[in-house]
């Protein structure tokens, strides 16, 4: 399958590019993708997908294709996947994984040769966050994907991050447990305080947002048209988040949500 699309630089410049299936890796077993950027023309992507099919085939691919000699430390192999994976998912969700790899991963991993890595490393890695992060399962994960990445590129043979034992995060008895919520009379008071000593729009922002159970992205991606005053319904059907270089992008809901009914909050809601 081989996808060719048209995309847009930082200066406005259009370029073409493709992501292609060329086949199966005779000394893997694996299948082989790869994705090319920087066509001035469509034509010219399509022509490149030609001779990289052509050489797949008679065998000359990979004398041209990157190997374990060019493709070294943990960073190398996580600039390829991050292009492939820009490909595969919304802008705000690419922004966000990116972000994380670059604060929490990359300045751990990114100098580091893949096959120097080992379970030791990373075992430390899963300790050490887990006495400061919530999420830490999930900086595993990011480390687990990169290596699984390589694998699929034929660089390593092996994942050391599903070797580690997963550490468990204790919590102190004598510790109080951080209540992550108002109640019902904080949430009262924090209302009342809001509509004193707030503007009108984030007054009636924070009442939507406590009665109705949207996120925030969600309220702040709402526009005239979708508040229907006829029926006293809202529709939630796309969300504000963060792009590339701290753009705000709007991105449409999988599904339309109609169920917020203003007359139930503003006749019901107790605030």
């Amino acid at each position: 399958m081989t996808v060719i699309k048209q995309y847009e630089l930082k200066n406005g410049t259009k370029k073409w590019m493709f992501k292609t299936y060329l086949g199966v890796n005779p000394k893997t077993g694996r299948d082989v993708n790869t994705t090319r950027r920087g066509f001035d023309t469509k034509k010219e992507a399509q022509l490149t997908v030609t001779r990289l099919k052509a050489s797949f085939d008679d065998g000359t691919y990979f004398k041209d294709e990157p190997t374990t000699r060019d493709i070294k430390t943990f960073k190398d192999v996580f600039d390829l996947w991050k292009e492939n994976y820009e490909l595969t998912v919304k802008e705000s969700t690419y922004c966000k994984a990116i972000s994380q790899y670059e604060v929490h991963t990359i300045p751990i991993f990114g100098s580091k040769r893949m096959d120097e890595i080992t379970i030791a490393d990373i075992q430390h890695f899963a300790n050490n966050n887990v006495k400061k992060f919530v999420k830490y399962r999930d900086f595993v994960t990011d480390v687990s994907r990169i290596f699984e990445y390589a694998i699929n590129l034929g660089l390593i043979k092996d994942n050391p991050a599903t070797h580690i034992t997963i550490p468990k995060r204790k919590e102190s008895l004598d510790e109080p447990k951080r209540q992550n919520y108002y109640t019902k009379d904080e949430l009262k008071q924090f209302l009342e305080l809001t509509k004193e000593q707030q503007t009108q729009k984030a007054y009636t922002f924070m009442k939507l947002f406590s009665a109705s159970g949207c996120r925030q992205g969600e309220l702040l991606g709402l526009e005239w048209q979708h508040v229907d005053f006829e029926n006293n319904s809202i529709s939630i059907v796309q969300t504000l988040a963060m792009g590339k270089e701290r753009r705000y992008t709007l991105n449409n809901q999988k599904q339309s949500i109609q169920s917020v009914l203003l007359a139930l909050i503003l006749k019901l809601w107790p605030y």
